[in-house]
């Protein structure tokens, strides 16, 4: 059910809380949870909590700590720094929601910081998700000695509807998969911890692929996104996919979506990238791209050429039909947001019409800023996703797995060349030969101002496609943006004062996308916010945003102006 509140303020008593447990907490955990603690017919007490394995706090100083200026003891301020102000604040602020908090805690046993809130409920209701057919009937090992992942974990796989077992061990694991292989009840999929108890996540993944008497089993790394993970030796021990943690359940339910509607490729889109890892391989093949935004379609060509690809572009699905029924192409790169057929309706057509094991690959361009977005991508048969902005990482990522390298000996000017990632070189520092970054681009930037409302390194990125003249390209694209924004911003104004939420969404939408492109990142941040309230249908403070538009689209004009005289 949903209810009315303040979420400001109640993420700031949120974040002040797990600021704190954080801070005082070294080795461990941090657990957030919820429960509703009183309902009535029009309105609510919810109770969060917010538990750590910290240094805990004396029972005589826990009272003292809501009061302004106050800590434990003066060796707590000297050794974490800090004065307690944080809490007081958050009782008055939970006390102005009508609702109560307090502590328990052990020294050197950690703390549990709660409190309560008292909700108005509105009359909008939560959405329940809707859960693929392909993972009914689905069966998941969770291998992880850690309570409290095992039990987030369990509960995410409940939710959805999932046959789950858990086991605390790497041994204890073996041992289920080998008594479930036994009984002909073998697991689909092992989620397996990186570092569990007996073993490490690796070595239990080495072991399962040495037996050969299993059916075959999907594994699934869990390990922290801050790892140097080696994508080589996680895909040499036969790990299928990977999960960061914590782990979010959107994400875990779209790892099961891809492997349950592919042969389970070792996907490193999601995998955290090892710094040295600055070359990207020429690929080779016919792609369509299906994008109306004029914008997104020249940086996309761009990158495209750059990898070594031939591109088609269509502006709508319904060009994406019928292209791909009279001409070839080994994948479509597809956005999911047109007129006349948005990518969703055109991608069930085309594979409506194949219907065949070697299906057209599709790979869906979104914005994942929206739930669920990623996982329809999925239920719409379509093999994979780029999240928007796209980067020279992410589409090469997405390609590799279905178009082949490019020959050494080819006699295009790509052939043998490498293809410099996106904004490494930048970030590493340094740059040598072929791949230096431009010296204009560097001078330049020893000038800017912090406050500009464009970010450069978008269009840095660009100039750095030497395959197809970086400059022009970037001169090409802002022009483009430039022609194309001004309407956009046009029908935001319009769709403000006309009150009309779906204009406002369409417009807000489709201005976020391109201003990313050329890093107009303040615009494109005011675009979200338009574009959330005008899919929520609530358009308030409308003067407020239009004073906005009229001083941030200015400013960005200029900025990009600039740019390319």
């Amino acid at each position: 059910v949903g209810v009315c509140g303040d979420p400001l303020r109640l993420k700031q008593v949120l974040v002040n809380l797990l600021s704190n447990a954080m801070k005082f907490t070294r080795d461990g955990e941090v657990l957030v949870r919820y429960t509703i603690e009183e309902e009535g017919a029009d309105q609510l007490r919810l109770r969060f909590e917010v538990k750590d394995t910290g240094i805990g706090i004396k029972k005589e100083s826990q009272e003292l700590i809501f009061e302004s200026f106050s800590q434990e003891d003066g060796s707590t301020t000297r050794r974490f720094g800090g004065t307690g102000l944080g809490l007081a604040i958050c009782r008055q602020l939970v006390g102005m929601m009508r609702g109560e908090i307090g502590v328990k805690s052990r020294p050197e046993k950690g703390s549990c910081f709660w409190f309560t809130v008292r909700l108005r409920k509105s009359g909008a209701r939560r959405v329940s998700r809707h859960v693929s057919k392909r993972l009914q009937n689905l069966r998941v090992l969770v291998a992880d000695d850690n309570k409290t992942s095992v039990h987030v974990l369990g509960s995410y796989l409940t939710a959805l509807g999932i046959d789950t077992e858990i086991a605390m061990s790497g041994y204890r694991a073996l041992k289920r998969i080998a008594r479930a292989a036994g009984a002909g009840t073998s697991f689909d999929v092992v989620l397996l911890d990186e570092h569990l108890g007996d073993m490490s996540g690796l070595d239990m993944a080495r072991a399962i692929r040495r037996k050969d008497d299993l059916p075959p089993i999907k594994l699934v790394m869990l390990s922290p996104i801050e790892g140097n993970a080696d994508a080589a030796q996680w895909r040499d021990a036969g790990i299928d996919d990977y999960v960061p943690k914590p782990v979010r359940q959107s994400i875990l339910y779209e790892c099961l979506l891809l492997l349950t509607a592919s042969t389970g490729t070792f996907s490193e889109q999601r995998l955290p990238k090892r710094i040295e890892d600055t070359e990207l391989t020429p690929l080779q093949g016919r792609v369509l791209l299906v994008e109306d935004n004029p914008v997104n379609q020249a940086v996309a060509q761009g990158m495209l050429a750059e990898i070594g690809c031939d591109v088609i572009v269509a502006e709508n699905g319904r060009d994406a039909v019928d292209l791909t029924a009279t001409r070839h192409f080994d994948a479509v790169l597809m956005d999911c947001e047109m007129p006349v057929m948005d990518g969703f309706a055109a991608t069930a057509a085309i594979q409506e019409r194949e219907r065949s094991d070697e299906r057209l690959p599709i790979i869906a361009l979104t914005a994942n800023a929206i739930e669920g977005d990623r996982e329809r991508c999925m239920e719409a048969g379509m093999q994979d996703y780029i999240s928007k902005p796209v980067t020279m990482e992410s589409l090469h990522a997405a390609l590799s797995k279905w178009l082949p390298p490019k020959a050494a000996d080819d006699a295009d000017a790509l052939a043998g060349r490498p293809v410099q990632a996106q904004g490494r070189a930048r970030d590493n520092g340094q740059s040598d030969g072929e791949d230096r970054v431009d010296d204009r681009v560097d001078d330049r930037s020893k000038d800017r101002p912090n406050d500009e409302p464009i970010d450069h390194t978008a269009l840095d990125s660009i100039r750095n496609l030497k395959g197809i003249g970086g400059d022009k390209m970037v001169s090409r694209v802002v022009s483009l943006y430039l022609s194309s924004s001004s309407s956009l911003v046009d029908g935001l104004k319009d769709g403000l004062l006309d009150d009309d939420a779906e204009a406002v969404r369409q417009s807000a939408h489709a201005l976020k996308s391109s201003s990313q492109n050329v890093g107009a990142t303040a615009l494109a941040q005011l675009s979200l916010r338009l574009e959330a309230m005008g899919r929520d249908g609530r358009l308030e403070h409308r003067g407020r945003y239009i004073d906005e538009l009229n001083t941030v689209y200015p400013q960005t004009v200029e900025a990009l102006k600039a740019e390319i005289r």
